[in-house]
C-alpha cells in the first residue's frame, strides 16, 4: 500500500496494540475518530490479522516483525504473506536502562 501522509490512510483500518504509543499525529487523529483502529493484545495478533485480510495493515516496529515472523510459531505460518512498508511513520530511539552498581557498569 503506497501513503504518503496519515491522510492517506484514513479510508483503511489500522492494527494497533492495545496500549502502545504510536506517533503523537498519529494516536491524536486516532482519538479525534479521523483514523479507524482496530486493537489487538499484541503483535502477533496483528500479524495474523494482516495475513488473513482482517485489515491491510498494522503498525509495528520492524525488527519486532522480523522475530516474531523468525521466532513465534504462530506468527512464522505467515511469512510469506506479509511484507514490510518502506515508509515509516517514525524514527524512535531505543534506550537500555542498567541496575545502578558495579554490574550495571560493567
Amino acid at each position: 500500500m503506497k501513503w504518503s501522509t496519515l491522510d492517506d490512510l484514513k479510508s483503511v483500518t489500522i492494527g494497533v496494540v492495545d496500549g502502545y504509543l504510536n506517533t503523537e499525529k498519529f494516536d491524536s487523529m486516532v482519538a479525534a475518530k479521523q483514523l479507524k483502529v482496530d486493537t489487538a493484545p499484541d503483535d502477533a495478533t496483528n500479524i495474523a490479522k494482516v495475513a488473513n485480510k482482517r485489515f491491510p495493515i498494522a503498525g509495528i516496529d520492524q525488527n519486532v516483525l522480523r522475530y516474531l515472523l523468525k521466532n513465534d510459531k504462530t506468527s512464522q505460518a505467515y511469512q510469506d504473506a506479509l511484507q514490510f512498508n518502506s515508509k515509516l511513520l517514525e524514527r524512535k530511539m531505543l534506550f537500555i536502562c542498567f541496575k545502578k552498581g558495579p554490574d550495571g557498569e560493567k
